[in-house]
């Protein structure tokens, strides 16, 4: 189980706490070549220059409570579920409403929307960065200091050992399959949003009307910044380099944020 302090004193929109489901996409990558010399004892290494690979889409969801929000304890009690519940897999009568909604709210109140989306986009590159250091702690090269420290020598097997287990990453990088997370934020009183989770397979089949658009619209800018990732749409054999990936990305949803 994991245990998260309440967001409190929480936003309300028309007085029912709300969340926000933003969508990222993330193409795996690995530009790191790292082979065992058994003569040496040693890694080689090759750096390679890799494309971006994480977007976030400025399209998604706010997600309400289909219980108003109240101070009360006694009321709070009956109603506890449905008062903090924004789960649309769980609570079916909730209301749902695109990121639009939330822009107008907040030009409404004269708050800065702009800000807003700067910090949850900052919240992203963060998480992400701390999954990919995470990622090279379980380099080839860390991997084998920490055989060293262990055995007192190499493992001779190291080498194909390390294939094996960079085989699927490789191909899934090669392939150019996006993958799309669900950022799940909260914002304070204050408007400053907090992250409570991040969904690796986040829910993309419509529940109803109100997030089909959505949904759909953020898959099919996936694939078709994937397509133009491999220079599928234009039938053309040259690699697309880093500087064009992001002039392309007018015609979708999707902001290129490493």
């Amino acid at each position: 189980f994991l245990c998260q302090r309440m967001v409190h004193p929480p936003l309300l929109l028309n007085n029912r706490k709300f969340t926000l489901r933003i969508y990222v996409v993330y193409f795996m990558y690995d530009n790191h070549d790292e082979t065992y010399n058994e003569n040496t004892d040693s890694i080689n290494s090759n750096v390679q220059q890799s494309q971006p690979y994480l977007y976030i889409s400025r399209i998604g969801l706010v997600k309400l409570a289909s219980v108003p929000y109240c101070n009360d304890s006694n009321d709070m009690q009956k109603e506890e579920n449905s008062i903090h519940m924004t789960n649309s897999g769980r609570e079916t009568s909730m209301l749902q409403y695109e990121l639009e909604f939330l822009r107008r709210y907040f030009e409404k109140e004269g708050w800065s929307y702009d800000e807003l989306w700067e910090n949850i986009c900052n919240s992203v590159k963060q998480v992400m960065h701390t999954y990919q250091e995470q990622k090279d702690d379980f380099s080839p090269s860390s991997l084998l200091m920490s055989a060293k420290s262990h055995n007192g020598k190499s493992e001779k097997s190291f080498n194909h050992h390390h294939q094996q287990q960079q085989r699927p990453r490789r191909r899934l990088a090669s392939l150019g399959i996006p993958k799309i997370l669900g950022f799940d934020y909260m914002l304070d009183s204050k408007q400053k949003p907090w992250l409570l989770e991040v969904n690796r397979f986040p829910g993309l089949e419509a529940r109803d009307k109100s997030d089909e658009l959505v949904k759909r619209q953020v898959v099919q800018d996936a694939w078709s910044l994937a397509s133009e990732r491999l220079n599928l749409c234009s039938g053309g054999t040259t690699a697309i380099s880093s500087s064009s990936c992001t002039t392309k990305m007018d015609d979708t949803s999707l902001d290129m944020l490493l």
